[in-house]
Protein backbone atom coordinates (compact mmCIF):
# COMPACT_ATOMS: atom_id res chain seq x y z
CA UNK A 1 0.00 0.00 0.00
CA UNK A 2 3.08 2.46 0.93
CA UNK A 3 4.79 1.65 -2.07
CA UNK A 4 1.54 2.53 -4.55
CA UNK A 5 0.92 5.81 -2.46
CA UNK A 6 5.17 6.37 -2.83
CA UNK A 7 4.35 6.08 -6.53
CA UNK A 8 1.48 7.76 -7.45
CA UNK A 9 3.00 10.74 -4.78
CA UNK A 10 6.20 10.37 -7.52
CA UNK A 11 3.58 10.58 -10.63
CA UNK A 12 1.92 13.87 -8.95
CA UNK A 13 5.09 15.70 -8.26
CA UNK A 14 6.25 14.96 -11.69
CA UNK A 15 3.18 16.16 -13.13
CA UNK A 16 3.17 19.23 -11.18
CA UNK A 17 6.65 20.06 -11.01
CA UNK A 18 6.97 19.76 -14.92
CA UNK A 19 4.00 22.47 -14.86
CA UNK A 20 5.50 24.82 -12.20
CA UNK A 21 8.76 24.48 -14.09
CA UNK A 22 7.04 25.59 -17.30
CA UNK A 23 5.28 28.36 -15.58
CA UNK A 24 8.13 29.96 -14.11
CA UNK A 25 10.37 29.47 -17.50
CA UNK A 26 6.81 31.81 -19.11
CA UNK A 27 7.22 34.40 -16.48
CA UNK A 28 11.05 34.29 -16.53
CA UNK A 29 9.92 34.52 -20.70
CA UNK A 30 7.55 37.80 -19.88
CA UNK A 31 9.99 39.82 -17.10
CA UNK A 32 12.82 39.78 -20.17
CA UNK A 33 10.55 40.58 -22.87
CA UNK A 34 9.05 43.42 -20.62
CA UNK A 35 12.26 44.25 -18.83
CA UNK A 36 14.67 43.50 -21.30
CA UNK A 37 14.91 46.84 -22.88
CA UNK A 38 15.05 48.60 -19.66
CA UNK A 39 17.77 46.66 -18.97
CA UNK A 40 19.86 47.50 -21.49
CA UNK A 41 18.58 51.57 -21.05
CA UNK A 42 20.37 51.24 -17.45
CA UNK A 43 23.58 49.33 -19.24
CA UNK A 44 23.45 52.36 -21.38
CA UNK A 45 23.37 54.02 -18.52
CA UNK A 46 26.43 53.13 -16.86
CA UNK A 47 28.35 53.63 -19.52
CA UNK A 48 27.36 56.75 -20.21
CA UNK A 49 27.37 58.78 -16.98
CA UNK A 50 30.49 59.58 -14.93
CA UNK A 51 29.76 60.25 -11.03
CA UNK A 52 31.35 61.84 -8.54
CA UNK A 53 32.04 60.16 -5.23
CA UNK A 54 33.38 61.88 -1.87
CA UNK A 55 34.48 59.78 1.25
CA UNK A 56 34.52 61.75 4.49
CA UNK A 57 37.61 60.87 6.79
CA UNK A 58 35.22 60.03 9.38
CA UNK A 59 31.38 60.03 10.52
CA UNK A 60 31.89 63.00 13.04
CA UNK A 61 30.12 65.88 12.70
CA UNK A 62 33.24 68.24 11.76
CA UNK A 63 34.48 65.36 8.90
CA UNK A 64 30.80 65.59 7.32
CA UNK A 65 30.78 68.93 7.28
CA UNK A 66 34.31 69.11 6.07
CA UNK A 67 33.20 66.54 3.28
CA UNK A 68 30.13 69.34 2.59
CA UNK A 69 32.64 72.42 1.80
CA UNK A 70 34.85 69.93 -0.06
CA UNK A 71 31.68 69.23 -2.09
CA UNK A 72 30.92 72.55 -2.36
CA UNK A 73 34.16 74.19 -3.72
CA UNK A 74 34.86 71.18 -6.35
CA UNK A 75 31.30 71.68 -7.60
CA UNK A 76 31.75 75.73 -8.10
CA UNK A 77 35.17 74.61 -10.03
CA UNK A 78 33.57 71.86 -12.13
CA UNK A 79 31.77 74.56 -13.78
CA UNK A 80 34.85 75.35 -16.08
CA UNK A 81 36.73 71.81 -16.41
CA UNK A 82 33.44 70.69 -19.22
CA UNK A 83 33.16 73.09 -21.08
CA UNK A 84 34.06 72.00 -25.12
CA UNK A 85 33.24 68.43 -23.68
CA UNK A 86 30.95 66.37 -25.93
CA UNK A 87 31.14 62.64 -24.46
CA UNK A 88 32.08 60.64 -21.12
CA UNK A 89 35.42 59.77 -22.78
CA UNK A 90 36.53 63.41 -23.12
CA UNK A 91 35.24 64.12 -19.61
CA UNK A 92 37.38 61.26 -18.29
CA UNK A 93 40.36 62.78 -20.34
CA UNK A 94 39.77 66.24 -18.76
CA UNK A 95 39.43 65.17 -15.37
CA UNK A 96 42.51 63.09 -15.96
CA UNK A 97 44.75 65.89 -17.14
CA UNK A 98 43.35 67.85 -13.83
CA UNK A 99 43.81 65.16 -10.99
CA UNK A 100 46.46 66.89 -9.21
CA UNK A 101 44.54 69.76 -9.62
CA UNK A 102 41.32 68.66 -8.38
CA UNK A 103 43.42 66.98 -5.71
CA UNK A 104 45.04 70.44 -4.37
CA UNK A 105 41.80 72.14 -4.27
CA UNK A 106 40.23 69.63 -2.20
CA UNK A 107 43.44 70.44 0.07
CA UNK A 108 43.10 73.85 -0.14
CA UNK A 109 39.55 73.86 1.01
CA UNK A 110 40.70 71.75 4.15
CA UNK A 111 43.38 73.95 4.50
CA UNK A 112 41.00 77.07 4.96
CA UNK A 113 39.25 75.44 7.37
CA UNK A 114 42.04 74.48 9.81
CA UNK A 115 42.46 70.60 8.57
CA UNK A 116 45.65 69.38 7.63
CA UNK A 117 44.01 65.86 6.39
CA UNK A 118 45.64 64.34 2.98
CA UNK A 119 43.34 63.75 0.00
CA UNK A 120 43.60 61.13 -2.58
CA UNK A 121 41.81 61.80 -5.83
CA UNK A 122 41.70 59.05 -8.55
CA UNK A 123 39.71 57.95 -11.43
CA UNK A 124 38.22 54.45 -10.89
CA UNK A 125 35.15 52.02 -11.24
CA UNK A 126 33.03 51.38 -8.36
CA UNK A 127 29.64 49.96 -7.43
CA UNK A 128 27.07 52.37 -7.17
CA UNK A 129 23.18 51.95 -5.31
CA UNK A 130 19.96 52.87 -7.41
CA UNK A 131 19.76 56.46 -6.72
CA UNK A 132 17.13 58.92 -6.89
CA UNK A 133 17.57 62.52 -8.13
CA UNK A 134 15.17 65.44 -8.86
CA UNK A 135 13.92 64.24 -12.00
CA UNK A 136 15.40 61.27 -12.56
CA UNK A 137 17.08 58.15 -11.19
CA UNK A 138 20.31 55.87 -11.77
CA UNK A 139 20.14 52.54 -12.14
CA UNK A 140 22.54 50.77 -9.41
CA UNK A 141 25.55 48.89 -11.07
CA UNK A 142 29.62 49.75 -11.25
CA UNK A 143 30.23 53.53 -13.19
CA UNK A 144 33.26 55.13 -13.60
CA UNK A 145 33.75 57.68 -11.09
CA UNK A 146 35.80 60.37 -9.61
CA UNK A 147 36.82 59.33 -6.46
CA UNK A 148 37.76 61.78 -3.55
CA UNK A 149 39.10 60.80 -0.50
CA UNK A 150 39.51 62.85 2.46
CA UNK A 151 41.91 61.29 4.76
CA UNK A 152 40.93 57.71 5.76
CA UNK A 153 38.03 57.41 3.64
CA UNK A 154 35.84 56.19 6.10
CA UNK A 155 32.91 58.01 6.55
CA UNK A 156 29.56 58.50 4.99
CA UNK A 157 30.00 59.35 1.10
CA UNK A 158 28.15 61.88 -1.52
CA UNK A 159 27.61 61.33 -4.81
CA UNK A 160 26.51 62.90 -7.97
CA UNK A 161 26.52 62.89 -12.11
CA UNK A 162 29.74 64.62 -12.78
CA UNK A 163 29.22 64.22 -16.57
CA UNK A 164 26.76 64.90 -17.72
CA UNK A 165 27.01 68.04 -14.95
CA UNK A 166 24.14 67.06 -13.12
CA UNK A 167 25.36 67.96 -10.08
CA UNK A 168 25.11 71.70 -10.23
CA UNK A 169 22.06 73.18 -9.12
CA UNK A 170 19.57 73.50 -12.13
CA UNK A 171 21.42 70.71 -14.23
CA UNK A 172 18.79 69.23 -15.69
CA UNK A 173 17.26 72.08 -18.15
CA UNK A 174 16.07 71.30 -21.89
CA UNK A 175 19.83 70.55 -22.53
CA UNK A 176 20.15 67.63 -20.35
CA UNK A 177 16.89 66.48 -21.34
CA UNK A 178 17.75 66.21 -24.96
CA UNK A 179 21.40 64.60 -24.09
CA UNK A 180 18.80 61.72 -22.28
CA UNK A 181 16.65 61.51 -25.17
CA UNK A 182 19.64 61.58 -27.70
CA UNK A 183 21.00 58.27 -25.57
CA UNK A 184 17.91 56.51 -25.32
CA UNK A 185 17.59 56.76 -21.23
CA UNK A 186 14.49 58.61 -21.35
CA UNK A 187 13.06 55.86 -19.39
CA UNK A 188 15.67 56.87 -16.28
CA UNK A 189 13.81 59.96 -15.61
CA UNK A 190 11.44 58.09 -13.57
CA UNK A 191 11.40 58.07 -10.31
CA UNK A 192 12.48 54.53 -8.67
CA UNK A 193 10.05 54.86 -5.71
CA UNK A 194 6.86 54.43 -8.50
CA UNK A 195 8.80 51.50 -11.28
CA UNK A 196 9.72 48.37 -9.36
CA UNK A 197 12.10 47.36 -12.59
CA UNK A 198 15.06 49.43 -10.65
CA UNK A 199 14.84 47.20 -8.43
CA UNK A 200 14.87 44.42 -10.40
CA UNK A 201 17.99 45.71 -12.04
CA UNK A 202 19.37 45.90 -9.12
CA UNK A 203 18.71 42.49 -8.08
CA UNK A 204 20.33 41.92 -11.62
CA UNK A 205 23.46 43.63 -10.97
CA UNK A 206 23.57 41.67 -7.43
CA UNK A 207 23.26 37.96 -9.16
CA UNK A 208 25.84 39.14 -11.97
CA UNK A 209 28.50 40.21 -9.52
CA UNK A 210 28.11 37.47 -6.97
CA UNK A 211 31.01 35.58 -6.13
Amino acid sequence: MREKKSIAYGKYAKKYGIEIALALALLLTMLCACCGQFLQDCATARQEFLRLHILANSDSQEDQELKGKVRDRLLAESEQWFGQVEDKEEAEAALQSRLPQIAAIAQDELRKNGCKLPVRVQLCHSAFPTRDYQTFTLPAGDYDALRVLIGEGAGQNWWCVMFPPLCLPAAFDEETADWFSSHQLTVLEQKSVYEPRFALAELWEKWKNRD
